[in-house]
């Protein structure tokens, strides 16, 4: 399994927003292969 950064840039967005889309990428849900019981997920960086 292959973790990706992501970069996100928080500039104009509200927090519970940004707080959804960072927690999405961090569980790995994003991904087609995703299982609940796999750490899947990816590195996020906010800017």
């Amino acid at each position: 399994m292959q973790r990706e950064t992501h970069t996100i840039d928080a500039t104009g967005k509200s927090l519970g927003r940004l707080a959804v889309e960072i927690a999405i990428l961090l569980r790995g849900k994003q991904k087609p292969d995703f299982v609940l019981y796999k750490d899947m997920g990816d590195f996020v960086t906010v800017k």
